[in-house]
């Protein structure tokens, strides 16, 4: 699709996807989208892959991206961000609780990108993707996110494949993934027979922190929830 139509459907509020792959929109491209992103409050998903956008054009995406609420996919693979670029996605992601999804592959962000990714994935709380792989990150760099996934209980899934790393500092992250799903289910577990248990409490109301703390014990059925630990 066309920056220009995009644009248009963006103002007057008749789409929630914007699609603009391989139109070479570059810096200024993004920089107008960015804009109208700000005062929209419907699109869900954004697709720029392979449209030249720099370390300009993802800091703009960035700003966007602060103030924007609604965007819960962003993919900006195949494009030049670059390690800058991605210090301002990793900026971006610090604040914004809204995406899940963040594809940023083949953009050449190296071992510094990484880090300033995984430093903002220690504060991040909302995604659950990430697709790094084919970014030069080297060693250093999947070590810098495996111990941002000390801390990060949250992300499921980070392809970091095509990075020139170890198959032993690959299996480090990958492990760590693993662990944060099986976190993510034995809550799931836990909030359900809360549930059932404990009809004052709801669901919306759960805090998985909290309940591993307390609750298990208040409640009394510790023994019921080990198997599933």
């Amino acid at each position: 699709m066309e920056l220009e139509q995009v644009l248009k459907q963006i103002k007057a509020g008749t789409i929630t996807e914007v699609d603009i792959r391989a139109e070479r929109i570059g810096d200024n491209g993004a920089k107008r989208l960015a804009d109208a992103l700000k005062e929209n409050k419907s699109i869900t998903k954004m697709n720029l892959d392979n449209n030249n956008i720099g370390s300009d054009g993802a800091k703009y995406l960035a700003d966007a991206l602060q103030e924007n609420k609604s965007i819960t996919k962003m993919y900006l693979y195949n494009n030049k961000i670059g390690e800058n670029g991605a210090k301002y996605i990793a900026d971006a992601i610090k604040v914004n609780n809204s995406i899940t999804k963040m594809a940023l592959w083949r953009n050449n962000i190296g071992e510094n990108g990484a880090k300033y990714l995984a430093d903002a994935l220690q504060v991040n709380k909302s995604i659950t993707e990430m697709y790094l792989y084919n970014n030069n990150i080297g060693d250093n760099g999947a070590k810098y996110l495996a111990d941002a996934f000390k801390e990060n209980k949250t992300i499921t899934w980070m392809n970091i494949r095509g990075n020139n790393c170890t198959e032993a500092t690959m299996r480090l992250v990958y492990d760590l993934l693993e662990r944060n799903i099986q976190i993510r289910e034995r809550r799931r577990v836990m909030a359900a027979l809360l549930s059932c248990l404990s009809p004052v409490r709801t669901n919306s109301e759960f805090n998985g922190d909290a309940f591993e703390r307390s609750y298990l014990f208040d409640l009394n059925i510790l023994t019921l929830v080990t198997p599933f630990i």
